[in-house]
């Protein structure tokens, strides 16, 4: 309920990552309830609450070298 992606190190605890996921372009809403999901090297996060109208699912991926 932060509004951030965090991401953990399985094996250690240590946090690898904390990446904001907002909701809107004005006046913007930081603040998620929901899951994420792994396929094909590619992490989904979903974006808004059961309140918000307008939700989202947002990718990302590792970028090539």
């Amino acid at each position: 309920t932060h509004g951030t992606l965090d991401a953990y190190d399985a094996a250690t605890g240590a946090q690898l990552a904390k990446h904001p996921l907002v909701l809107g372009t004005e006046d913007p809403v930081s603040i998620s309830f929901a899951g994420v999901s792994v396929a094909r090297n590619t992490m989904y996060a979903a974006v808004g609450t059961v309140g918000l109208v307008n939700g989202y699912v947002v990718a990302f991926r590792k970028s090539s070298p």
